[in-house]
């Protein structure tokens, strides 16, 4: 699998394309948008780098942020393992476009002031690393790992790409918009979704699902109508889909 995530790669450098997540049009998204976007983007740094070729990512970060030479040069100077996969793809969200500090996502909490104690933190513990390899093992102890729960939910949130993109062609074309070309099922077995992972996915829209059937005259209102048989659709096949690894 390594090897074939390392070809693909070199296939999209090749090409020039840069398909790392965007973040335009960010201030448009309400509170589940704007979540899905953030766990996809980091789900997407985790499979696509590692922390080495995330590093740099930092060292432009703290650039454009006006860090000093030396505190620059001190992170430079660090094991590229202590940099670890989530502070380097925050640091590549921010340079993005990524908000540091929106309201209604973590707490309000500002994930630049997140990545600078991040960065305090590597260049203190990594003061005395040395060129050489001999403390790689002990090192390798503070890196994060995620843990199965993280992984399967990071790949469930990948699966949702054709989800998400019908609800766009929806968005951008109300009238063409046909819900029951769309078939949920077909999609996912052609990911080689399994029940952990339709779990997860379905309740990402089904809070979406609750908020338009709250709406009073629903049924009269007939754009809506048609994302909510998309939803409630979608919803019924993950949960049929679901079900039969437990039959």
């Amino acid at each position: 699998m390594a090897t074939k995530a390392k070809h693909l790669a070199d296939v999209r450098a090749k090409k020039g394309r840069d398909l790392s997540p965007k973040w335009d049009g960010h201030e448009t998204w309400d509170t589940n948008q704007f979540l899905r976007h953030f766990h996809s983007a980091m789900a997407w740094y985790r499979l696509e780098s590692s922390a080495k070729e995330l590093k740099p990512k930092v060292i432009d970060w703290m650039g454009r942020q006006g860090c000093t030479k030396e505190d620059i040069a001190a992170f430079k100077k660090t094991k590229d393992n202590r940099c670890g996969t989530t502070m380097g793809a925050v640091a590549a969200c921010l340079l993005k476009g990524m908000p540091s500090v929106r309201a209604d996502f973590n707490d309000g909490k500002d994930s630049a002031a997140w990545l600078r104690a991040q960065i305090n933190e590597v260049i203190e513990q990594g003061k005395d690393d040395k060129d050489d390899s001999d403390e790689a093992v002990e090192v390798k102890k503070d890196v994060y790992t995620p843990s199965i729960q993280e992984r399967v939910r990071d790949a469930s949130m990948l699966m949702t790409e054709e989800i998400e993109n019908a609800i766009e062609s929806f968005q951008t074309d109300p009238e063409a918009f046909d819900p029951k070309a769309f078939k949920v099922l077909n999609v996912l077995k052609a990911k080689q979704a399994k029940a952990a992972h339709t779990r997860i996915i379905k309740s990402f829209y089904e809070r979406s699902l609750q908020e338009l059937i709250g709406v009073p005259g629903l049924v009269t209102i007939p754009f809506r109508a048609k994302v909510t048989t998309l939803l409630c659709t979608s919803i019924c096949q993950m949960f049929c889909f679901s079900s039969h690894f437990h039959s």
